[in-house]
């Protein structure tokens, strides 16, 4: 099986949760909510987006991460409710590095007084982050007293003082620098507006002596990112007194064993070349195209009916008796019916697919839907391999219900393979059909026509595949 603490967060119920939650929080806001599995996460204003990293804590069980994930997305809410913009933002990496550290604390603590419901999920996220922060021993005191000005965001609810220093190796100048930075650190978690933060910003900075301008060592520059907006939407709420009026989101239920599957047990299977891979944007692009492919699927097929009509057709006594208001019976002409109809999709996935795998993928995933769409009966494979064993990967076996792996699987497709084992592929596709009572039985091979270097090309001792 595919390890669930990478792949819980690809299928289109779990994300559709998440999105959704989301959009609630922003009360109306327009939004495009993304999951991709990079950075952190980040807002922005702009371009109305967004996102975060669902795999940012891979280790944790996908409950844990499920729940990481929803802190990540209320802390860009924060933000997005908020944080103003800086018009004259200066290019000035210190200034804009304690600004964006403790805006990131202030929308925190904003978010979870407006939404008392996700306060858990921030508290989660910053257990872990607080865990992973790094020593500030090699760099010089009022570094080190800056890089607590972070630190203090999660270790003045978890711990003290006392052992925050001792985590990040605080030497004493540092603590002493600290010492006096600290009660701006925490005005600026309260202030009304992102402005009084970028002036207690100021503030601190004069205190510990180091210019706006300063470059930022690479060990704090990575600990926070740029979170507040250069331009000004003139609709960041202040900093709330207590909860929202109206509803008030909480966390809801982490998704259990199975989220993924469409009706039907659908496992994914551990393959050497094969990896399951977010969807949803693939899916979505198909669909069009799946939907035309469809209707060229279906058969024209006469069938004659008579249907009750005002005044066309021919008169019928019963009718008028039964629908009065409707005494006629008019002739219905010709209908579409789909075809009598099992696939099977062959895919090669040697390395010279690897060229045309994006074509690939999207044609697997028209083909698949559209067939899906008809209730026919359709089973993928994928052929290939570095040597005489799995050969042939099949993920999905003939059947006419879509199922939320084969869509994964199909999106992780890639051409990595040394050789091809076509003959493999054609024994496990003429197994699946041959016994299949549809009328029409079709092979689909999808192959770039380039063999394997003369030498290495193998094949069964036998194949016996008849065009049905």
């Amino acid at each position: 099986m595919a390890d669930p603490r990478t792949t819980w967060w690809i299928w289109r119920k779990v994300q559709t949760r998440l999105v959704k939650w989301t959009l609630a929080l922003l009360q109306g806001r327009r939004y495009t909510v993304r999951l991709e599995a990079q950075g952190t996460g980040y807002h922005d204003r702009q371009g109305c987006v967004i996102q975060a990293n669902p795999q940012m804590f891979p280790e944790q069980p996908p409950e844990a991460q499920f729940r990481l994930t929803q802190g990540i997305l209320a802390h860009e809410v924060g933000h997005a409710l908020f944080t103003d913009g800086w018009p004259e933002r200066p290019e000035q990496q210190a200034l804009r590095w304690i600004v964006n550290a403790t805006e990131d604390s202030r929308i925190e603590r904003a978010i979870s007084i407006y939404y008392p419901g996700v306060a858990p999920a921030i508290r989660l996220l910053g257990d872990l982050t607080y865990a992973g922060q790094a020593s500030l021993g090699r760099l010089p005191p009022a570094e080190q007293a800056l890089g607590c000005c972070l630190a203090w965001r999660w270790a003045h609810s978890r711990t003290d003082e006392a052992e925050m220093h001792d985590r990040l190796n605080v030497g004493a100048a540092g603590q002493e620098l600290w010492a006096k930075v600290r009660p701006l650190v925490e005005a600026a978690w309260g202030a009304s507006h992102t402005a009084e933060v970028i002036q207690l910003g100021q503030q601190i900075l004069d205190v510990l002596g180091i210019p706006p301008s300063r470059l930022m060592p690479s060990i704090l520059a990575m600990a926070t990112s740029d979170d507040v907006p250069g331009s000004s939407s003139g609709t960041a709420l202040p900093f709330p007194a207590g909860a929202c009026d109206g509803a008030q989101p909480g966390l809801g239920m982490h998704p259990g064993k199975g989220s993924h599957e469409s009706g039907e047990t659908d496992a994914l299977r551990e393959d050497v070349y094969s990896n399951p891979a977010p969807y949803i944007a693939l899916e979505d692009a198909a669909r069009p195209l799946a939907s035309r492919l469809a209707e060229a699927l279906k058969e024209p097929r006469p069938e004659i009916r008579l249907l009750p009509h005002e005044w066309q057709g021919r008169y019928s006594f019963r009718q008028d008796v039964r629908t009065p208001e409707t005494p006629h019976l008019q002739r219905s002409g010709v209908d579409q019916s789909v075809r009598s109809l099992a696939l099977y999709l062959l895919v090669d996935r040697s390395g010279s697919m690897s060229a045309v795998e994006e074509d690939v993928r999207l044609a697997l995933m028209t083909i698949y839907l559209a067939a899906t769409e008809l209730a026919v009966p359709t089973g993928i494979a994928f052929f290939g391999a570095h040597r005489l064993t799995d050969t042939v990967f099949e993920v999905a076996a003939v059947c006419p219900k879509a199922g939320e792996a084969a869509k994964a699987l199909i999106a992780g497709y890639e051409g990595t393979t040394s050789q091809e084992f076509l003959d493999w592929g054609l024994r496990k596709a003429e197994g699946a059909l041959r016994h299949r009572s549809e009328k029409l039985r079709v092979l689909l091979t999808i192959h770039d026509g380039q063999r394997v270097p003369r030498g290495t090309y193998m094949t069964c001792s036998k194949t016996d595949v008849r065009k049905e």
